[in-house]
């Protein structure tokens, strides 16, 4: 162990020594020690510098993926946004059909498609409103404006409705 008396003495040493010798040999000096102590602080930098960046790629590479789950929660979102304001503006249309019916007509409901035939698309859907609603065959089934077709088979809360563009459609 170094005794602290001894560290004093060969700094001083080492400051006088410094002081005696010529200037030009002590830039050399202090240039030589630079060139041998710059490689290793060198290389240490550029190891550190590695670290940190990966380091940081690993959290950039987490945020990456919290961003892009934020990004599709905000798309769908978005979506079922839309998807609510224009139900909500077909819905104040049918509101309005309510004040443009004839007085004759009795009893109206309102429904939505809940399922298409796969094997007929343009043809037969399903409503969600059946006979527990009052629905029976043959009622005519409207959209805001115009006859889109007639109810051929009720179930209890599910009603089949055959399209006008079908060429058996008979009113």
């Amino acid at each position: 162990m170094l005794k602290p008396k001894r560290v004093l003495f060969g700094i001083g040493i080492l400051l006088f020594s410094l002081a005696a010798i010529p200037v030009s040999l002590a830039v050399l000096i202090k240039g030589s020690t630079y060139s041998f102590l710059e490689a290793p602080i060198v290389f240490s930098r550029d190891v550190a510098k590695i670290a940190v960046d990966l380091f940081y790629f690993r959290k950039n590479a987490q945020e990456n993926i919290e961003l892009k789950r934020s990004l599709a929660q905000s798309r769908a979102d978005r979506f079922q946004m839309e998807e609510l304001s224009q139900e909500n503006t077909r819905l104040t249309k049918l509101l309005n059909i309510r004040k443009i019916l004839p007085s004759n007509v009795r009893r109206v409901l309102f429904s939505r498609v809940i399922a298409r035939s796969p094997s007929s698309w343009n043809r037969v859907f399903l409503i969600d409103k059946g006979s527990r609603q009052g629905v029976r065959p043959n009622m005519l089934v409207l959209s805001e404006q115009s006859l889109v077709g007639k109810i051929i088979e009720c179930g209890p809360s599910v009603s089949k409705v055959l399209l006008v563009t079908d060429p058996n459609f008979r009113i």
